[in-house]
């Protein structure tokens, strides 16, 4: 359906799309979703079978995905029923070898929480996460978070 603000991510020719805004409800507030599909590609690119994953825990938009070391991991972006608010939580899902996603479960968070995190690339086993959105405002963040994977 019609949604904006969510994540994409790759994984051996499956593609895996996390959370968004759904801006087809009548509200002062546009809700975050909790769904997560996966498709796969075709020889000729065109995403095809797409199937319903295990929902996020909580609905999150303007969040990031990325994988490692077997693993689907949606970190931070904005949560809210009611109101949305800014998140520094981080989940992962295992990924089977049939490329179906396992339970998801919170793992260390972000130090910050922040919105627009759109982004955390991996460069030898570290992981970046820059600026973000720190209020509603989109009052913007110059930190600069390195992790790294156990």
């Amino acid at each position: 359906g019609p949604r904006s603000h969510f994540s994409v991510s790759l994984v051996d020719g499956y593609v895996y799309l996390a959370g968004g805004l759904d801006k087809r409800e009548e509200t002062s507030f546009v809700p975050a979703l909790r769904d997560v599909s996966r498709g796969r590609l075709d020889p000729d690119g065109s995403v095809v079978e797409w199937t319903d994953m295990p929902p996020l825990p909580v609905g999150l938009a303007t969040h990031t995905s990325f994988f490692y070391g077997g693993y689907l991991y949606v970190a931070g972006g904005i949560s809210g029923v009611d109101a949305l608010k800014e998140e520094k939580r981080v989940w992962r899902a295992p990924v089977q070898d049939d490329h179906a996603l396992g339970s998801w479960e919170s793992v260390t968070p972000l130090p910050r929480a922040r919105g627009h995190v759109h982004q955390m690339p991996i460069v030898g086993g570290r992981v970046y996460s820059l600026g973000g959105a720190l209020d509603l405002d989109l009052d913007s963040s110059d930190a600069v978070d390195i992790g790294s994977f156990r």
